[in-house]
């Protein structure tokens, strides 16, 4: 071997290995910038999946809560129907379970109202009901209870559902049990402005407008 082909062997040797390390440098860029691409969607997926609904306090000048302002309908977590579902099986429980308990019974009237729009067809036909000589839950409460079980939940339109249920009604004195099934739908809509003393009891402002309730037989 000659002074020449062993310098020419050790020249392609050194070629070899910087083509190599270059090449090693250059697929660990391309997989760097690919972690990279794919953390930068993943991260904006995740962002554009966020269910956080800003919302403003007003306060008084002695630092009260005096109200709370939401966004647009639009823009609230509306569309989500398992909130929505959530509320209007939530909404029944209130409107006709009765308790032999009065002060319970009138915890659930007075956060019913906090679901309910003032000077509303709702709001009106729950104070006939609540009035009501025969009907009245705290009538009821006098002599049984009745217990709700919601079976569905169905959406009809972008502002009303259609709620099942049984109510299940006992006696005190321990008599026969009766079972009787219900159909209602309700009309809602959304407060602009929550009261404080609304937002702990109904957060996102939902209110029924309107219902209609019958039996099923």
């Amino acid at each position: 071997m000659t002074i020449y082909t062993d310098g020419k062997r050790r020249y392609s040797s050194l070629i070899e290995q910087a083509d190599a390390t270059s090449k090693g440098w250059r697929l660990c860029a391309i997989l760097g910038l690919v972690s990279a691409l794919v953390a930068c969607l993943g991260i904006a997926y995740i962002g554009s999946q966020a269910k956080t609904v800003p919302f403003l306090v007003v306060m008084s000048d002695d630092y009260r809560p005096v109200g709370i302002a939401v966004p647009s309908n639009q823009n609230i977590g509306i569309k989500d129907e398992r909130v929505i579902k959530s509320i209007m099986a939530h909404w029944i429980k209130l409107l006709r379970g009765v308790s032999s308990d009065l002060a319970y019974q009138e915890k659930l009237v007075n956060d019913l109202a906090n679901f309910v729009e003032r000077g509303s067809n709702a709001f009106n036909k729950i104070q006939e009901y609540v009035s009501h000589p025969e009907l009245s839950p705290f009538v009821k409460g006098k002599n049984g209870t009745v217990d709700i079980r919601i079976s569905n939940v169905i959406k009809i339109t972008d502002v009303t559902y259609q709620v099942d249920w049984v109510e299940t009604s006992r006696e005190l004195r321990g008599g026969d049990t009766q079972e009787s099934t219900y159909r209602g739908n309700i009309t809602f809509g959304f407060l602009r402005v929550i009261p404080p003393q609304t937002v702990l009891v109904n957060p996102i402002g939902l209110i029924a407008r309107d219902f209609n309730i019958e039996a099923v037989r």
